[in-house]
């Protein structure tokens, strides 16, 4: 008897309690729908240079404004140049004494900037492969490079604490400014050319006039490593990655935080903006993870590498991701139909790999 009136009262304390919960508006959180799950379009698997033992782990690709050859670089000290649609090796550079760092092709096609451990900034012209041009030794290791939206200048960054910016129709040095740490990680211009963003190990953003030097804004939300930042296609905002485990989002020109995203791995490595409000997120969790920034909602998984993705470029125009990774794989992907996969149309075919 004693128990059925206990049971009443736990019912009646539910019926109230749930009346007060609809009176307020509240409902209950729908339960997150399954990720869509894709595989790469095409798999190169890099070989050993001629006096190593192994292949080496991809932690640079680029892809060239044509759309048609990509670059890509490790810890062999050689820069690859592979045709894309078939990933046949179409040329070796060979000119770093260490690990290349960042590689990144100029806005007119006709150059490639290479630069790593060895500390140096190298030029080469792409229609020849031969060296254009050494802007000289750093002082230490080289971590990034850039071209500005115009192809005038381009920028650098390592673990020196200066940021230095060379004038390529100078062919020199024209400033060098002091970064928020040693060990900057990661620098990218704005599309307008006006601003330029460096961060590193402290988890700093600094934001400089290009044309002034001037500090215009910074911000130190990460409060760990950061290890990416990239800019939207319309140049409005900026995304940065690390490893801090979150992806954020700024406001380029002031720096203002419009959003910040909670990522599965213990480190991200490599970012892209994929259109001017989704974003491709790769880390050391072997993955590679799509978000909508506008929502912070995470929108597929595109799995096969067995180790960190380190690298990624995203090609518009073709709509073309390329991976690189410790797991000395190259990884294609073609989201050119992203919105009917993501509706749940997996790739039919298995993936090609080629080794290279």
């Amino acid at each position: 008897m004693r128990a059925t009136t206990t049971l009443r009262l736990i019912a009646a304390t539910l019926v109230i309690l749930s009346a007060m919960l609809v009176a307020t508006g509240f409902r209950p959180a729908r339960a997150a729908e399954p990720l869509v799950k894709l595989s790469a379009d095409l798999v190169i698997e890099l070989a050993a240079a001629s006096d190593a033992t192994s292949p080496p782990v991809v932690t640079a690709v680029a892809i060239h404004p044509r759309g048609d050859i990509l670059a890509a670089a490790g810890d062999d000290h050689l820069v690859r140049i592979l045709d894309v649609k078939t990933g046949r090796l179409l040329r070796t550079l060979s000119g770093h004494s260490d690990w290349v760092r960042s590689v990144a092709f100029s806005p007119d096609g006709e150059t490639l900037s290479t630069a790593g451990d060895d500390g140096r900034v190298i030029l080469w012209t792409l229609k020849t492969g031969q060296q254009q041009i050494d802007l000289g030794y750093a002082g230490q290791s080289v971590f990034a490079v850039c071209f500005s939206a115009d192809g005038r200048l381009l920028a650098s960054v390592g673990f020196a604490r200066k940021l230095r910016i060379y004038d390529l129709q100078k062919q020199r040095e024209v400033a060098a400014w002091s970064c928020a740490c040693r060990d900057t990680r990661t620098v990218a211009f704005s599309k307008d050319g006006k601003r330029i963003v460096a961060g590193g190990r402290n988890g700093k953003l600094r934001a400089w006039d290009v044309a002034s030097g001037e500090i215009v804004w910074q911000e130190s939300s990460h409060r760990r490593r950061i290890r990416q930042i990239v800019t939207s296609p319309d140049g409005k905002l900026m995304a940065s990655i690390g490893d801090g485990s979150q992806l954020r989002v700024w406001r380029v020109e002031d720096g203002r935080l419009q959003r910040e995203i909670k990522t599965p791995g213990p480190k991200m490595l490599s970012l892209e903006f994929l259109d001017k409000q989704r974003l491709a997120a790769g880390g050391s969790d072997n993955v590679v993870h799509l978000w909508d920034a506008a929502s912070g909602r995470r929108l597929a998984r595109l799995e096969g590498h067995t180790g960190s993705v380190a690298a990624m470029a995203y090609d518009r125009s073709t709509k073309l991701l390329v991976t690189g990774s410790y797991d000395t794989t190259i990884r294609l992907w073609k989201l050119d139909n992203l919105n009917e996969k993501l509706r749940g149309q997996r790739q039919a075919t298995r993936p090609a790999t080629i080794s290279k």
